[in-house]
């Protein structure tokens, strides 16, 4: 259960990343690239690169933290109280 809280968790924070990201890659790419805005490009590039970036990032954000999530019990937790001070 776990497992699967944290895979979408990873799909949600990776969806809201890639979205960010894509969103930038278009202004960027539109300022870079001096798009013409007279014709509404900038908006569709934009609107454009956003959905592709929020894709990538789910798949992404979903299978870091599905492994991350997975690999968790081979991680040795020392109990707090054989601690050294």
């Amino acid at each position: 259960m776990r497992l699967a809280l944290l895979v979408v968790l990873g799909l949600l924070l990776g969806a809201i990343g890639g979205g960010a990201v894509g969103i930038g890659a278009g202004i960027i790419w539109s300022v870079l690239m001096q798009a013409d805005a007279v014709r509404g490009s900038d908006p569709q590039l934009i609107l454009s690169l956003m959905p592709i970036g929020a894709l990538a990032g789910a798949l992404c954000g979903g299978v870091l933290f599905g492994l991350i999530a997975s690999r968790d019990g081979e991680i040795p937790i020392e109990p707090a109280s054989h601690r050294e001070i």
